[in-house]
C-alpha cells in the first residue's frame, strides 16, 4: 500500500537528489564570465525593451527623419550587446579548452567521478524502498517535470531543436520588418512575448540535467528492484 509516510520519505529522498551538487563544475567559464553574461543578458533584455518602446513612441509623436535617426541608435547598441555577448562567451570558452588542453577530457571524467559517487549514495536509500513505491515515484516524478517541459514547448517552440540564438534572430528579423512598416502595436506584441519566452524556456530548460539524472536513476533502481525480486524467487523456489 501507498503509505503517506512512505511517501514522504520517498518525497524528501528525491527532493535531495533534484537539489543535489556533487561538486562545482569545472567546465564552465570563471565566476567572472558568468557574471559578465548575466549582466550583458540583462542589458540585451533592457535595450531590446527600450527599442521597441522607443519605436513605437518615435513613429507616434516624432518626424520620420528623427525616428530613423534614433532607431539605429539603438539599434546599433543592441547590435554591440549582442557582440559582446558571444565575445564573451567563445573566450570563456577558449579559457576552459585552454586550461583543459593537455588533457582534454578531464573535466568530463572529473564530473562523471563525482557523479558516480553522490549517487551512489543516492542509490542505497532508494534500495531501501519497495518496487512499487518506487514505480510510484518515478511515474509522479516524470510527470510532473514533463508538464513543465510541455509547457515551455507550447510557449516557446522546440528550442532543443531550434536554439535560443536562432528564435532571438527571427524575433530581431521580425522587429526590423516592423520597423520599416510602420506597423502599430498589436503587430509587436507576438514578437515582444516570442523574445521574452525564449529567453525563459531556454533556462528551464537548462534545470531539466538534473532531474532527467535522476529520472534515469529511479529507472534504474526500479530495474534492479525486479533483478533482486527474481533472485529472491528464485532462491525460494530451490528451497
Amino acid at each position: 500500500m501507498l503509505k503517506p509516510t512512505t511517501l514522504n520519505e520517498l518525497f524528501t529522498l528525491l527532493n535531495e537528489m533534484t537539489l543535489a551538487k556533487h561538486g562545482e563544475n569545472t567546465f564552465s567559464p570563471s565566476k567572472n564570465f558568468q557574471t559578465i553574461e548575466k549582466m550583458l543578458i540583462t542589458a540585451y533584455l533592457c535595450s531590446l525593451l527600450i527599442l521597441v518602446s522607443a519605436a513605437i513612441y518615435v513613429r507616434e509623436f516624432i518626424e520620420a527623419t528623427e525616428a530613423l535617426q534614433v532607431i539605429l541608435y539603438l539599434y546599433l547598441f543592441n547590435l554591440a550587446l549582442s557582440i559582446a555577448y558571444l565575445v564573451t562567451i567563445t573566450l570563456g570558452l577558449i579559457s576552459i579548452f585552454w586550461k583543459q588542453r593537455k588533457t582534454p577530457y578531464s573535466a568530463i571524467m572529473y564530473r562523471l567521478s563525482l557523479d558516480m559517487q553522490g549517487d551512489a549514495d543516492f542509490l542505497k536509500k532508494l534500495y531501501n524502498f519497495e518496487k512499487h513505491i518506487l514505480e510510484y515515484g518515478l511515474i509522479q516524478y516524470r510527470q510532473s517535470w514533463g508538464i513543465s517541459e510541455n509547457r515551455v514547448f507550447l510557449l516557446a517552440g522546440n528550442l532543443r531543436n531550434l536554439g535560443l540564438f536562432p528564435a532571438l534572430a527571427a524575433a530581431s528579423i521580425g522587429a526590423s520588418k516592423l520597423i520599416q512598416e510602420g506597423s502599430s502595436l498589436p503587430l509587436w506584441l507576438p514578437i515582444i512575448l516570442a523574445a521574452v519566452f525564449s529567453i525563459m524556456g531556454a533556462y528551464a530548460l537548462g534545470q531539466r540535467e538534473r532531474p532527467q539524472q535522476v529520472i534515469e536513476l529511479l529507472e534504474y533502481a526500479v530495474q534492479h528492484s525486479k533483478e533482486r525480486t527474481l533472485s529472491r524467487n528464485s532462491e525460494v523456489d530451490d528451497n
